[in-house]
Order: structure tokens, then C-alpha cells, then sequence
């Protein structure tokens, strides 16, 4: 799954979109939105990301990744 940068290439989650130093972007809740999770240090977000966005069961804990699964099952 291509995604909006090189940073992105180890993320397993479906709702990534791409990232900035301090943030990570993912798929909105809208056509034509994303959903922006702004960090306090880079650190941080490595943390988050390693845990949620890079980690096959750990994206599926992710408060995120589990609204806009129950979205699409609702259709």
C-alpha cells in the first residue's frame, strides 16, 4: 500500500496516510478529510507509531483505527 511518504513504509495500518515530524496523519471520517494526532516530541510519536501504526494487532487497539473500523462496518 503506497503511502504519502517514505516514513510510511513499515505501517500495517489501512487508516495511515502519511507523516510530519511531530504528527501522523490518517484517513478522515469524511470524503476528502484526514485526522491529524499532533505529538509533543518526535519521540512520542515514534512510540505511538511503533505500538499502533507499525504493529499488525496493535493498530486494531488503536482508538482511531477502531472508530473508523466501526464506520465502515455500519457502512
Amino acid at each position: 500500500m503506497p503511502h504519502g511518504n517514505y516514513k510510511g513504509r513499515d505501517v500495517v495500518c489501512p487508516f495511515y496516510k502519511g507523516e510530519e515530524d511531530n504528527s501522523i496523519a490518517c484517513e478522515g471520517m469524511g470524503p476528502g478529510m484526514k485526522t491529524v494526532m499532533c505529538f509533543a516530541t518526535k519521540e512520542r510519536k515514534a512510540v505511538f507509531a511503533a505500538r499502533k501504526c507499525k504493529d499488525m494487532k496493535g493498530y486494531k487497539s488503536c482508538i482511531y483505527a477502531c472508530a473508523m473500523m466501526k464506520k465502515y462496518e455500519e457502512g
